[in-house]
């Protein structure tokens, strides 16, 4: 499994699930979202026509269209104490 695959552990989501933080503020951090950034170049460079500089200045869109697709915000969400806000 790669990386990006465990942007959410368990016990983030028992948190987000049991922990009232109505009172609290709470941020998200995903750490992992780095690790997208090897599977995005990976995926554009398998597809035929582009050139280094599309792969290139192409990577960070196909970064947010990964993250975005993986539903990691949706999950958190949908949790009873969801978090306000995410960086």
């Amino acid at each position: 499994m790669d990386e990006y695959h465990r942007a959410i552990t368990t016990a983030e989501e028992r948190f987000f699930s049991e922990c009232d933080t109505t009172n609290v503020p709470v941020i998200a951090v995903f750490t992992k979202f780095d690790a997208l950034w090897a599977v995005a170049l990976g995926q554009l460079r398998r597809t035929p026509g582009l050139t280094r500089k599309d792969i290139f200045e192409g990577t960070p869109k196909r970064v947010e269209e990964i993250f975005t697709n993986a539903n990691i915000w949706g999950r958190l969400c949908e949790t009873r104490h969801p978090p306000k806000n995410y960086e």
